[in-house]
């Protein structure tokens, strides 16, 4: 396919996977109409433009994330979705891949980018701000962790770990600010599942729990918001030193709350 015809493949799309998800709420799955448009197009370019507009809503309506995350969570559940193949991804494969692979590793490679910033030659986003990707898509990957619905999230564990200083974390100076407050949306959003999957394994909850009293007696956060969303998290760390009772799976409330509170204003 010629650039310019994957170009407005990709543009027509995504304006239609746009009009999918601003119906989206908490009493609404759309996971039957993305399939609907993925059947009749499936291609490369349909994928690309299904990623590119779930990470403009999680930007857009930060509060939606898990319902967004859920919508293409039960997409891939779906048996037909499991039928779809898409012939145009890797030139070099020896027949057409399932769609779910293709899809998961163009969603990883989005989330990794993003909250990685490796875009060359584009400045990295150190304002603490709503409109930040580095986090929202910190958001996000949090929701995916908590919703267990993509594999291999490796990258934003480094994040996570990164943002708290741990050790052996890579150091970035010029964003520490943001990879920090970043890792504290994740636990807000994941925190038991993160412990119980990795960090509890290869750092310890305590290791945790000074990490982030690290990062205020640092002063690493200056944002005001940032500082009261960091105080809140080492607060319930520090004083319940047990994850669940903080960050329980009902507490989607709390944690939208939190999130919409310190960063998405």
């Amino acid at each position: 396919m010629a650039d310019t015809d994957y170009d407005t493949q990709s543009d027509v799309l995504f304006s239609q996977f746009q009009g999918v998800f601003q119906s989206i709420d908490n009493a609404t799955d759309v996971s039957s109409d993305l399939f609907l448009i993925i059947k009749t197009n499936p291609t490369f370019a349909c994928i690309d433009a299904l990623v590119a507009s779930l990470f403009c809503n999680v930007e857009a309506r930060p509060r939606d994330v898990d319902n967004l995350v859920l919508s293409f969570k039960n997409l891939l559940d779906m048996p037909d979705a499991g039928a779809i193949r898409i012939d145009d991804y890797d030139e070099q494969a020896e027949g057409p891949i399932p769609f779910a692979d293709v899809f998961k590793n163009v969603l990883a490679d989005r989330l990794k980018d993003t909250i990685h910033e490796t875009q060359l030659h584009v400045p990295k986003h150190t304002e603490i701000s709503p409109t930040n990707p580095t986090l929202s898509a910190a958001l996000f990957s949090g929701s995916v962790i908590k919703n267990q619905a993509l594999e291999g999230t490796s990258a934003s564990y480094a994040f996570a770990r990164q943002g708290l200083q741990l050790p052996d974390a890579d150091r970035e100076s010029d964003r520490e600010e943001t990879v920090a407050l970043g890792a504290c949306l994740q636990l807000a959003i994941a925190g038991a599942r993160m412990m119980e999957e990795w960090l509890g394994k290869t750092d310890g909850q305590d290791a945790v729990v000074e990490a982030l009293k690290a990062l205020k007696v640092k002063h690493v956060v200056k944002s005001s918001n940032g500082v009261r969303l960091l105080d809140v998290s080492s607060f319930a760390y520090a004083e319940c030193r047990m994850f669940n009772i903080w960050f329980t799976e009902n507490d989607c409330e709390r944690r939208e709350q939190l999130c919409a509170r310190y960063i998405f204003c």
